[in-house]
């Protein structure tokens, strides 16, 4: 019997350790994404995390089938104005219950194992960044205290929000070890993360082509791929970029991953998500000097596809005028924006407005704010779920909802997070911290930060850039 544990487990280790096993484990999210057995294919993937964390030899094996589980949730079968009776059913309920319980079977058998064994010792409490987390959990939970109405909803709210930063950190604190060869497998699965994203978006584009054509504006209002709408799915990319410029500066199949850059930003612009493509685009030229000033071995690479790249930028702008589809611009990049509409309040498309009644919020309740559960009450305007009702901005959202508590908490929290990257700087901790500040400015116009999504790649950003080890070079100058 213990042979044949030996073998199954040789067996799982040896595919772990393929270099097809991320690309697989991609390849398989993307196939439940296309044919809408999305609740199957997340049970599948709490499946093989459970195996990998118990029977792998290291605990980043688990990170491929962990941080692709959510992105399969597809369009095929619902669209947004079904959403909520989709993701409430019977068989939904069902299957994402059966993947928890999977999953915490499998980190409760793993946990108790390490504890008995004594085999890693993670010290949370000396972790940089774990009193910064710390702080901003209970700024959160805090939020909302003495103001009336404040009942058990607006608590729940807060625990959620708080509490999913915390766990994150926590957990990947703790699954991922200081070496390097994990930070470049971590990268390696972001990367694949990402193109999966762009294949989903392209997807979306093939499936609903009759509809739309290839260029139209209308993209825009009917872009909703399953776990996000366009904003989202380009702000998703755009942090994961970074991972990418993680591995070219390591030399890692630096063509490939630079391609992927591309693909990236590409993608980005077909989500017609300005915010996205406002941080993302000047981003990538940044880190592209970067890596060309910093790294000499690369420079003729990075050289010749950058020229590529632009090259077929303009020809892809020249074909748009030739076609006359210049309006696709204009109706949307132009008119939408402040110039264009001549007022900030349409340009905002309803951000002003919120903003206007976060403050608010936070003078009738200057100490701890009104709470998370009543501002999305009281500011949602007209939408269909409580992200309409988030501030769409960072500060002002902490402002409103937790008061001088809550923004201090927040200030002291990004405090710390900034020292953890110019401490001991690194090229090899810029880039975690371009994935960082990605979604941190995406944010000042958007919910992004206090979205699971972004939360669990920015905690993951944070924890392997505390493992940076002193003294590591990262770029042969």
């Amino acid at each position: 019997m213990n042979r044949d544990n030996d073998r199954i487990r040789g067996t799982i280790i040896r595919l772990c350790n393929s270099p097809y096993y991320i690309a697989a484990v991609a390849a398989l999210a993307f196939l439940f994404f296309v044919t809408g057995l999305s609740f199957v294919g997340i049970v599948i993937s709490s499946a093989i995390f459970a195996v990998t964390l118990l029977l792998a030899d290291n605990e980043r094996y688990c990170f491929p089938p962990l941080l692709t589980m959510i992105f399969q949730l597809s369009f095929v079968g619902h669209d947004a104005d079904n959403e909520l009776q989709y993701f409430s059913s019977p068989a939904a309920i069902t299957f994402f219950a059966v993947a928890v319980v999977i999953m915490a079977v499998a980190l409760i058998v793993y946990f108790v194992k390490i504890y008995k064994t004594r085999q890693r010792k993670t010290d949370f409490f000396r972790r940089p960044m774990f009193w910064a987390f710390v702080a901003l959990f209970a700024a959160t939970i805090l939020g909302g205290l003495f103001y009336k109405p404040y009942d058990f909803s607006s608590l729940l709210y807060a625990v959620g929000i708080g509490g999913m930063f915390l766990a994150f950190y926590a957990a990947f604190a703790f699954l991922c070890d200081k070496t390097e060869q994990t930070r470049i497998y971590l990268a390696r699965t972001m990367v694949s993360v990402m193109l999966l994203i762009a294949a989903e978006l392209a997807a979306f584009y093939a499936f609903n082509f009759a509809d739309y054509g290839i260029m139209s504006s209308d993209w825009k209002a009917v872009m909703h791929i399953g776990w996000g709408i366009s904003n989202t799915i380009g702000a998703m990319l755009v942090m994961l970029i970074p991972a990418a410029y993680y591995l070219i500066n390591k030399n890692i199949d630096a063509p490939f991953h630079y391609f992927t850059v591309f693909v990236a930003i590409t993608a980005t612009y077909f989500t017609m998500s300005r915010t996205a493509l406002v941080v993302g685009a000047p981003m990538c030229v940044i880190l592209t000097i970067i890596s060309f000033v910093k790294n000499k071995s690369l420079r003729p690479l990075l050289g010749v596809m950058s020229a590529c790249f632009v090259l077929a930028y303009v020809i892809f702008a020249i074909a748009i005028i030739l076609a006359g589809k210049i309006d696709v611009f204009t109706d949307f990049f132009i008119k939408n924006s402040v110039s264009g509409s001549g007022t900030v309040e349409e340009a905002s498309r309803g951000r002003t407005d919120l903003w206007k009644g976060y403050f608010e919020l936070f003078k009738s309740s200057p100490v701890f704010g009104a709470g998370f559960y009543n501002a999305f009450e009281k500011l949602r305007l007209g939408g269909m779920t409580r992200f309409s009702g988030m501030a769409h901005n960072t500060i002002m959202q902490y402002l409103g909802s937790c008061g001088i508590v809550g923004i201090a908490g927040y200030l002291y929290h990004r405090y710390r997070s900034v020292r953890l990257f110019v401490k001991g700087y690194s090229y090899e901790k810029l880039m975690f911290a371009a994935g960082c500040a990605s979604v941190v400015c995406m944010s000042l116009l958007d919910v992004f930060f206090l979205s699971p999504y972004f939360a669990m790649f920015y905690c993951l950003y944070i924890v392997l850039s505390e493992n940076v080890q002193k003294g590591e070079t990262e770029i042969n100058e």
